[in-house]
C-alpha cells in the first residue's frame, strides 16, 4: 500500500481491507501435501534365503570370508592394501564399516534374524543379503558389479555408464536417478524404495536406511581401489569370487610392473599429469598437475617418474589446489577461491607454466571436453596457450619432440540424455593391471607386445581416435539378448519388421525414460551405433526377476560341507556348522 497513490478516501479503504482480507487468507495454516508413505520393495522368493538357522550354524565360514593380510582384532579380516573399509564376519551376519563416510553396515544372511541394535555399532544401517535388486547412481559401482557378474541385479543405472549391458538397461528405461532426486520424498518413496533393497553411490547419505557409499575413487592407490571388489562383494555373498578375482589383478599388476621396469634401459622418463582448471568448474583459472597416488604409482610402477611433489610446489606462486588433494596449481585467480598468493598475471602462470613444461617427457592431458572426439593437438596447444608454430613448440617441449601427448578418454559411452560417459572412471578403476600397460606403453612402446592395444590412454600426437562403444556390446550369446531390427540410422521406419514398432515408438537410447513405478520394462529399445539404427529386447528388471546367487562353491573345513548348487531348481543350501 505504501508504494502506490490512491485518489479517494472510499478507494483507499477498500484497497486497504481487501489487503488486509488477503493477508488473513493467506496467513492460514495451509496443510503440506501428504508425503506418500513409501511401500518398501518385497524381496523376490528365489531360493537366496536359508530355510531353517540354528545357534550352531556358521553361515560365513573362514574359506568364504574375503582375504586380508593379518586380524588386528578377534574376528576382524583386514583387506590386503585398500585403506577405507573393513569387515568382521559373526555366524549369521557381517559388520562393515566405511572409514571414508564413517558409517557401518550391518549385512545379515536372508532367512536369519538381524542382531538387535545393542550388538553392533550405533547408527548402522541394516541389509538383508544377497542383495537382489540395486540401483547405481554412479557410474563406477557398475563396473565392479559387472566384474563379479553380479549386473542381473542392477535394476537401474547410471545415465553416464560405459558398460555395454549398462547402456543397454539406460536404453530400455532402467535409469538411475540423479542423486539430488533422494532429497525429494516423494520421488525416493514412490519411483526408489519400492523397487530395490539397495541404492548405491559414491557418497553417504546416513539419513536412507537402503542407501550405501561406494567409495573407490577416494581410497588413494591404483590397486586400492581394485580391492573394493571385496566390499562390493560382500553384498552379494561373492566374498570369494571377489576374492579370486582380486587376486589374480594384483598379481597381474605387479608381474607387469616387474616386466616394464626390467624394460627402462636408459633414465626413468618424466611424465606429467596436466590440466587446465576453469572459472566454471573449478571456481577459478589455473593449470593443475596432479599428484594423485595412483597416479604417481601408475608412472612409477611402468618405469616412469613425476617430478618431485615438494621441489614443484616450492617453485615462486605455485599453490596447493583448494579443489582437489594432491594437486598443485599455478593459478592467477588465486583469490577467487580464497586462496593467499599465486601468479599476478596470466602471463606470469603460463611462462611459469611452460618452463616446467620443459622438464617433462611425457604429457597426460586430463583436461575436461564434452566430446572428447573434438579434442586434437589444436585443442591442446589453445588449451595451454602454447603459440608460435609446431616447429618452435616442438623445439621448447620435449614431450612434443618425442610426439607423446596422452589423454585418458580412449573408452567412452555413446552419446546419451547426460552426455558421454568415460570408462577411465569406471571399468580403468577395476582393472589396475590393464591401465598400467596403457601408461607403460606411454612411457616405452617396446615394454608392451607388438600387437598390445590401448583402451584408456590415448595418444592425440599420434592422431589417435577415442573409441565410442554402444550397447550393441551387451549382444553376446551370455546375455541372451536379441536383434529384431537392424536399419541404416536415417531410413524410414519401413526399413525395420512390420512386427516391430518404429524407432519413433521404441524407447530411444538418447531420451531413455525412467523405470514405470510397476517396475515393467520396455519391451525394446533403439540404439543408435555410427550409421546403424538396432532395435534390440530388453532385459528385465531385477526388481522383476531377480536371480539366484550361490555364494558358497567349494566345502568347509573338516568333513562337513557347505556347498551351493545352481541349478534350474535354485540353490540347495547345505551350511556349515560350527564343529565343522
Amino acid at each position: 500500500m505504501r508504494d502506490h497513490t490512491v485518489s479517494t478516501m472510499n478507494s483507499h479503504w477498500v484497497l486497504l481491507l481487501a489487503a488486509c482480507f488477503a493477508v488473513s487468507v493467506h496467513s492460514q495454516t495451509v496443510p503440506a501435501p501428504a508425503v506418500a508413505t513409501p511401500l518398501l520393495y518385497q524381496r523376490p522368493n528365489n531360493s537366496d534365503c536359508v530355510a531353517s538357522t540354528s545357534s550352531s550354524t556358521n553361515y560365513f565360514p573362514l574359506q568364504f570370508q574375503i582375504a586380508g593380510a593379518s586380524a588386528t582384532e578377534e574376528d576382524r579380516v583386514n583387506v590386503t592394501v585398500a585403506q577405507d573399509f573393513t569387515v568382521q564376519y559373526m555366524d549369521t551376519y557381517k559388520v562393515v564399516t566405511n572409514l571414508y563416510v564413517n558409517e557401518t553396515y550391518i549385512l545379515y544372511q536372508c532367512g536369519t534374524t538381524p542382531p538387535t541394535i545393542d550388538l553392533v555399532p550405533a547408527g548402522s544401517k541394516f541389509f538383508e543379503i544377497p542383495l537382489t535388486s540395486v540401483t547405481v547412481l554412479d557410474d563406477t559401482p557398475y563396473a565392479y558389479l559387472d566384474a563379479l557378474n553380479a549386473i542381473d541385479r542392477v535394476y537401474s543405472t547410471s545415465s553416464y555408464t560405459v558398460a555395454p549391458c549398462g547402456q543397454l538397461q539406460v536404453a530400455c528405461g532402467q535409469v538411475a536417478p540423479m542423486s539430488t532426486d533422494l532429497l525429494d520424498a516423494e520421488t525416493l518413496n514412490t519411483q526408489i524404495l519400492p523397487f530395490v533393497d539397495g541404492i548405491i553411490t559414491t557418497s553417504g547419505n546416513a539419513s536412507i536406511a537402503q542407501l550405501f557409499a561406494f567409495s573407490a575413487p577416494s581410497d588413494p592407490g591404483a590397486l586400492n581401489r581394485a580391492e573394493w571388489l571385496k566390499f562390493m562383494g560382500l553384498f552379494f555373498n561373492m566374498d570369494d569370487s571377489a576374492n579370486r578375482i582380486f587376486s589374480e589383478i594384483n598379481s597381474s599388476y605387479y608381474s607387469k610392473s616387474a616386466s616394464y621396469k626390467a624394460a627402462v634401459v636408459e633414465a626413468p622418463k618424466t611424465v606429467a599429469w596436466i590440466n587446465r582448471a576453469t572459472l566454471a568448474l573449478y571456481g577459478a583459472n589455473a593449470f593443475e598437475v596432479s599428484y594423485a597416488p595412483y597416479k604417481v604409482q601408475y608412472t612409477q610402477d611402468a618405469g616412469g617418474q613425476v617430478m618431485s611433489e615438494a621441489a614443484l610446489g616450492n617453485m615462486t606462486d605455485v599453490l596447493p589446489s583448494p579443489v582437489t588433494n594432491n594437486t598443485l596449481w599455478f593459478t592467477w585467480d588465486a583469490m577467487d577461491v580464497g586462496l593467499t598468493g599465486g601468479f599476478a598475471t596470466e602471463a606470469d602462470a603460463i611462462a611459469a607454466f611452460h618452463s616446467f613444461l620443459q622438464t617433462v617427457d611425457i604429457v597426460i592431458d586430463e583436461s575436461y571436453i564434452y566430446d572428447p572426439t573434438l579434442y586434437s593437438m589444436e585443442t591442446f596447444y589453445m588449451t595451454y596457450n602454447i603459440t608460435g608454430g609446431v616447429a618452435a613448440a616442438n623445439a621448447t617441449f620435449p614431450f612434443l619432440r618425442n610426439a607423446a601427448v596422452f589423454r585418458e578418454d580412449g573408452w567412452n559411452s555413446n552419446s546419451s540424455v547426460a552426455g558421454i560417459g568415460s570408462d577411465w572412471f569406471e571399468g580403468a578403476l577395476v582393472r589396475p593391471d590393464l591401465v598400467l600397460s596403457d601408461v607403460a606403453r606411454a612411457l616405452n612402446s617396446s615394454a608392451v607386445p607388438g600387437n598390445y592395444t590401448h583402451k584408456w590412454i590415448r595418444n592425440i600426437a599420434e592422431g589417435e581416435a577415442p573409441v565410442i562403444q554402444s550397447a550393441l556390446g551387451c549382444l553376446t550369446p551370455a546375455t541372451g539378448i536379441s536383434v529384431v531390427a537392424s536399419s541404416p540410422t536415417g531410413a524410414p521406419s519401413e526399413g525395420f519388421s512390420s512386427a516391430a514398432p518404429s524407432p519413433s515408438e521404441a524407447v530411444s537410447s538418447a531420451f531413455a525414460a525412467a523405470p514405470s513405478p510397476a517396475g515393467a520394462n520396455p519391451k525394446l529399445a533403439t540404439i543408435v551405433d555410427g550409421n546403424t539404427t538396432t532395435m534390440v529386447s530388453c532385459p528385465a528388471t531385477a526388481a522383476v526377476d531377480a536371480p539366484t546367487i550361490c555364494p558358497f562353491v567349494q566345502p568347509c573345513r573338516g568333513a562337513a560341507p557347505a556347498t551351493l548348487t545352481n541349478s534350474t531348481g535354485g540353490c540347495q543350501y547345505t551350511p556349515c556348522t560350527a564343529a565343522s
